[in-house]
């Protein structure tokens, strides 16, 4: 896994802050649940959805692609400025009556979703 950021991150930093104090203001629902854990979760729809009006607002946006087996993020300010991850993902196993594309694009959903949530300190699932 890989980690970059601009030399400077500083107006990046502050509107992070001010999406946090935006984000702290709504309620996300978690709108899924998992019937074989019994849990419920948010799904990326969901939570994409809900956090892009605050992202923009804030002069952010995050852009995901894919690089061979790993998922990149990149959260970018007006600025300029951003923060990079990169991450693995598999492809899901096990659901019945599922192809070997729609396994690998469940994994992929899975690693954005799970991205997106670390790289602005969302919790979209209950803790194991």
């Amino acid at each position: 896994m890989e980690y970059k950021q601009s030399d400077n991150v500083s107006l990046l930093i502050e509107a992070l802050i001010n999406f946090q104090k935006d984000f702290h203001e709504i309620s996300l629902k978690k709108d899924r649940k998992n019937e074989h854990l019994r849990n419920a979760y948010m799904t990326l729809d969901n939570i994409l959805n809900t956090i892009r009006p605050i992202l923009s607002k804030n002069g952010l946006v995050i852009v995901q692609s894919l690089t061979g087996s790993y998922l990149t993020s990149v959260l970018y300010h007006v600025s300029g400025q951003f923060i990079k991850t990169e991450m693995p993902f598999n492809s899901m196993s096990g659901n019945k009556g599922t192809n070997d594309l729609q396994n690998l694009g469940g994994g992929i959903t899975y690693a954005k979703r799970y991205q997106v949530c670390a790289m602005l300190a969302i919790s979209a699932d209950n803790d194991d």
